[in-house]
């Protein structure tokens, strides 16, 4: 469930009808043995799991957040802002890593097509505005 003014997302588990409040309205589900729930508000971005209760704040940023999406093995996330596309690790244990995948003059919109492993944004660059294609390995 959405909480749209508080800018929070409720998760209830239908099996013992209990609940976890995380922060950020936009969520996405993250299947696998650990599944998670990643969460965005403008500036950050959170995962959170159901099974042990445990949020974590995966990245804060200084330009606001367009769209996330999960990445193809679900190892990583696709973060869109305002002027690029970066593509940020989810494994915390060590060191988070964060691969610019491609930048632009600004972002109007974005989609992906997880059957084509495909992004597709709406974006302006070198003056030139279209809709440009970004193909996910």
């Amino acid at each position: 469930l959405s909480d749209p003014k508080r800018e929070k997302t409720v998760i209830i588990n239908s099996k013992n009808n209990e609940t976890m409040e995380i922060d950020g309205e936009n969520t996405l589900w993250i299947p696998g043995e650990n599944p998670s729930v990643v969460s965005f508000t403008d500036f950050e971005i959170w995962r959170s799991r159901p099974t042990t209760r445990k949020t974590e704040l995966l990245t804060r940023l200084s330009e606001p957040i367009r769209a996330v999406f999960a990445g193809n093995l679900n190892n990583a996330l696709i973060v869109v802002t305002d002027r690029s596309i970066t593509a940020l690790e989810l494994d915390t244990r060590g060191r988070q890593n964060a691969y610019k995948l491609a930048s632009f003059d600004a972002i109007e919109d974005a989609f992906m097509d997880r059957r084509d492993k495909t992004i597709f944004t709406a974006a302006k660059k070198n003056n030139a505005s279209g809709v440009w294609r970004l193909l996910i390995r």
